[in-house]
């Protein structure tokens, strides 16, 4: 409680970095520490944002929300029930298991993380499918849709999202899963 991951600012540095900028970070002991971000300035004006605003495609169903991270599952139930699903959240792929081995019917769809302790998204991803082939999984992850995300695509994953979720993506996303 009260400590952070340390994640931040190497997300931070990823940001600045991927938009050719750089950190500056000056330290002195007892006073703090001053972070500096440089950008490059545009050489043209920024596109104009569309007039109209993106129709983002709604839903309906329950959709299982498999992620280790309590912030994630809740922000993930609260984007999803916007869009109109009903969601159900697990903390990891054995609740999972279990709570789909309980159920009479499957999920319109489910948001499986990759990247947990314990059975992680791939072995879990594996598991449902074999007890259901026809179940709809979009996996997601914080890291880059490489690796683990495209081997599950190619075994049938519905769709792959970036963590952190952009409304837009995962609605549709869903849609394609749930559809």
């Amino acid at each position: 409680m009260g400590k952070g991951s340390g994640l931040g600012l190497a997300t931070a540095f990823g940001i600045v970095k991927g938009h050719g900028g750089a950190i500056r970070v000056d330290s002195e002991v007892g006073r703090g520490s001053r972070f500096t971000v440089y950008l490059p300035a545009l050489a043209e004006t920024a596109a104009r944002p569309p007039d109209r605003a993106e129709v983002v495609p709604r839903g309906r169903g329950v959709v299982l929300v498999v992620d280790d991270e309590e912030l994630v599952r809740r922000t993930a139930a609260r984007v999803l029930e916007s869009l109109g699903y009903e969601p159900v959240v697990v903390s990891g792929g054995q609740e999972a298991l279990d709570w789909l081995a309980a159920r009479a019917a499957p999920p319109a769809a489910v948001l499986l993380d990759l990247a947990m302790p314990g059975m992680d998204g791939c072995a879990c991803f594996r598991q449902m499918r074999a007890r259901n082939a026809e179940l709809r999984v979009v996996v997601c992850s914080g890291f880059s849709q490489s690796g683990g995300a495209q081997e599950l695509l190619a075994e049938g994953a519905a769709a792959f999202v970036q963590k952190p979720y952009r409304t837009a993506e995962l609605a549709q996303a869903m849609a394609s899963a749930a559809a």
